[in-house]
């Protein structure tokens, strides 16, 4: 079972490896500034009779040029079963992403990102998946008169440097995105992979408010359309600008 529970939030934090803006799962195409720090960080929590599991996911992004980031994601992990928990750092992601495309100044906006999921994370404990992978994720952004879509594309090989019988998944996710008022935003977002069993598939509902440029704040709910994805899954979050 805690295994199981941390397959399920390692495949919600993989439909896509980046955020667009928490709490949504799909990245957008755009890039921080050369040599701005943003700290992403929000709890998702899971709860159904004997078993629970929290998860605070950290993203810490660094932009190194004009159209280029990279990006560490550091899950921490809490799952209990049947009044027994586990507690520690989850499988990390690294990742760089390179923009070709700006939306604000074309009717597209476009980028790639490629990264690794380490195997880092203690299998036996269930806080890792046991394998290492390498993914590529293509992110189309189209501006609106309302706000945007943004449109993901991603492929992961899995079982990189192991003898691990390898599925490599498709991941494919959309969002809506609506300027709601001044300085906040609501999302609804569709997002599944492909798998060899039920493939995972879910919508997911989300808000968040700027305060200024350095700060936001987020919340939203995730809702398992399959058996892979749990019914729900809620997500409180900030966003920091810190350079």
């Amino acid at each position: 079972m805690r295994s199981f529970l941390l397959f399920i939030f390692a495949g919600l934090l993989s439909f896509s490896p980046a955020l667009a803006c928490r709490p949504m799962l799909t990245d957008d195409c755009g890039v921080i500034p050369r040599g701005s720090l943003l700290l992403e960080t929000g709890v998702l929590s899971y709860s159904q009779s004997i078993s629970s599991s929290q998860t605070l996911a950290t993203t810490v992004t660094y932009g190194i040029a004009p159209n280029t980031q990279i990006a560490v994601d550091l899950p921490y992990c809490r799952i209990s079963s049947n009044g027994n928990a586990v507690a520690g750092i989850g499988d990390v992601n690294v990742k760089a992403k390179v923009q070709i495309s700006e939306a604000e100044i074309n009717p597209f906006g476009f980028s790639f990102t490629v990264g690794s999921k380490l195997n880092n994370g203690d299998v036996n404990q269930g806080l890792g998946s046991g394998q290492s992978e390498l993914f590529a994720n293509a992110v189309l952004t189209r501006p609106t008169r309302f706000g945007a879509v943004h449109l993901n594309l991603g492929y992961t090989l899995t079982g990189v440097l192991s003898n691990y019988a390898a599925y490599n998944p498709i991941n494919l996710s959309a969002i809506l995105e609506y300027n709601l008022a001044e300085q906040t935003k609501i999302f609804s977002e569709i997002a599944g992979m492909t798998s060899q069993a039920t493939a995972p598939l879910q919508l997911t509902l989300g808000l968040n408010k700027s305060f200024s440029e350095y700060l936001t704040l987020d919340c939203g709910a995730y809702f398992g359309l399959t058996d892979a994805v749990p019914k729900s899954i809620y997500t409180m979050g900030v966003t920091a600008s810190l350079i």
